[in-house]
C-alpha cells in the first residue's frame, strides 16, 4: 500500500518518498473539498480534521503562519493562504481566520503574491463577509481565466483549476464550483499521475 500522507497527516502530491510537501494546506484542501463535493465514501475527512490540519501550521510555529508544522522557513505562499482561508471559512472557524493577516510581512519571500487582486479580494471576503457583494466579481474573473487557460493547455494549467475549485468551494459559490468540478476529473488526473492517489480517486467514481 503506497503512503500518500506525511507524519503530520498532510496529504502528499505523490508517494515517491518525499517526507514533506511544498503546499500541504492546498493539497489537504483539495482532498477535503473533493470529498465534500462528491460525497465520497472511500475517503473521509471531517470539519474537525481539516481544521486541525490547517491550524497546526499556525500553532506549531509560535503562532505565525508557515507552510509546514515546526517550520524554520517564514515564507507562506498565496496558494497556502487562500487554501487555509477557504477551509476555515467553510467550517466556520472565524477565530482562526482572524489570525490570518491581510498583508504579508516582508520576512515572507512570497509577500508580493499576497498583493494580487484575487488574493486580496479572497482574503477580504473571508475575513469581512460584508465585502463579498463588492468583490466577488474579481474572483469570477479569476475562475474564468483558470477555465480558459485549462481549456487551452490542460497539461500546464491543472493546478489553476484545483486552486479555483478550492476557492469557490470555500465560499460556497455553487455556480462556479459546479463549473470547475466538470474539469476536475481531468485536472486531477494530470496533476496527480498515480491512479490511486486519494484526491484523484474521489473524482474517478
Amino acid at each position: 500500500m503506497k503512503n500518500f500522507y506525511d507524519v503530520h497527516g498532510n496529504i502528499l502530491p505523490n508517494s515517491f518518498g518525499q517526507l514533506t510537501s511544498e503546499n500541504p494546506t492546498t493539497f489537504n484542501a483539495s482532498l477535503f473539498f473533493s470529498i465534500q463535493y462528491n460525497r465520497h465514501s472511500g475517503e473521509y475527512m471531517s470539519d474537525r480534521d481539516i481544521l486541525t490540519l490547517v491550524t497546526n501550521k499556525y500553532v506549531t510555529n509560535g503562532y505565525t503562519w508557515r507552510t509546514m508544522e515546526n517550520d524554520t522557513n517564514p515564507s507562506w505562499s498565496h496558494d497556502e493562504k487562500v487554501s487555509a482561508l477557504a477551509c476555515l471559512n467553510y467550517v466556520g472557524s472565524k477565530g482562526a481566520m482572524r489570525d490570518i493577516p491581510l498583508f504579508p510581512s516582508f520576512d515572507n519571500t512570497s509577500w508580493a503574491s499576497w498583493l494580487r487582486p484575487d488574493v486580496l479580494a479572497y482574503t477580504l471576503i473571508c475575513k469581512y463577509p460584508m465585502t463579498r457583494i463588492f468583490l466577488l466579481w474579481i474572483l469570477w474573473i479569476k475562475y474564468g481565466i483558470s477555465i480558459r487557460d485549462f481549456n487551452r493547455d490542460a497539461l500546464k494549467k491543472s493546478s489553476g483549476i484545483q486552486k479555483s475549485f478550492i476557492m469557490a468551494m470555500g465560499l460556497e459559490d455553487n455556480y462556479y464550483a459546479k463549473r470547475l468540478a466538470k474539469l476536475m476529473p481531468l485536472a486531477m488526473e494530470i496533476y496527480y499521475p498515480e491512479s490511486n492517489h486519494p484526491i484523484r480517486e474521489t473524482w474517478s467514481s
